[in-house]
């Protein structure tokens, strides 16, 4: 019974206080230009940071249009991955603290379609760089990795990913 007394007194609360608006100014409420300025020094502070992890290792890295930094460690010839190829690949994933995240070196190789498929945006966006047999570096800021939840399991929220990428194959679409 005491049990009882306390589920509806929760559920009054709650009920109560969900509809309670507090539109004052200086209340709760965050307007929509706010948390486009907060967005933006989240932005500027990933780059910055990448951009120093970068600089410590005397890496030499482009930036893309999109936002992420890119290193083609072993160029070969051949056409460049487009949308909707199957591309087959090895790759490590880590964080900037070095923590290997996911890996599929020494075991078996992961074959996707570009555009369509489970990996980050990022690099879905990387791999259109590279052709069949290169090697390449991808620093994916969150925004284009996980984003503000992570994984959820082992990679933490708003995580900066490290991606060492191999193609070994690609099957062009028609």
């Amino acid at each position: 019974m005491r049990s009882l007394f306390f589920l509806f007194l929760l559920v009054l609360t709650l009920s109560v206080s969900c509809k309670h608006k507090d539109n004052k100014p200086g209340s709760r409420s965050i307007d929509k230009n706010t948390l486009i300025e907060v967005n933006k020094i989240l932005l500027e502070k990933d780059k910055k940071q990448v951009e120093d992890y970068i600089r410590r290792r005397n890496w030499e890295m482009q930036e893309s249009p999109l936002g992420f930094w890119y290193f083609i460690v072993d160029e070969k010839e051949g056409s460049k991955v487009k949308k909707g190829d199957m591309v087959t690949l090895q790759y490590t994933e880590s964080l900037l603290d070095s923590t290997v995240c996911h890996s599929n070196v020494g075991a078996y190789p992961k074959t996707i379609k570009t555009g369509y498929s489970e990996i980050t945006r990022g690099l879905d966006e990387g791999l259109y760089y590279l052709s069949e047999g290169d090697s390449a570096i991808f620093i994916i800021p969150p925004f284009l990795a996980y984003g503000l939840p992570g994984d959820g399991k082992i990679i933490p929220p708003r995580a900066t990913i490290i991606y060492q990428v191999k193609v070994l194959d690609v099957k062009h679409s028609q």
